[in-house]
């Protein structure tokens, strides 16, 4: 039986926000995603509170940027249908 992973390819936002859960994808990743720039970006970047990293996995490179705490208070994601699911992306 294959792993479900093989039978469709998952969404790098929503590993970025698993690798890091306090993450919101950010920077040229949400720029290139609504098609703001015309550069292909091969690495997710994210910013989060917590530690800055770059992990090189099997499903891709992530990236995660510190940024201050305080700049996390009222982000809104307009893809999340209730209070339990994650944002896959940052809007802003």
């Amino acid at each position: 039986m294959p792993l479900p992973h093989l039978i469709r390819k998952p969404n790098p936002f929503v590993i970025a926000n698993r690798l890091q859960r306090s993450s919101y994808v950010s920077v040229q990743s949400a720029l290139a995603f609504y098609g703001l720039i015309p550069d292909v970006v091969n690495t997710v970047v994210s910013v989060t509170a917590g530690r800055p990293e770059r992990l090189d996995t099997p499903l891709g490179v992530y990236e995660f940027r510190h940024v201050k705490p305080d700049l996390f208070s009222d982000v809104h994601c307009p893809l999340k249908r209730t209070a339990s699911q994650t944002c896959p992306i940052d809007p802003t």
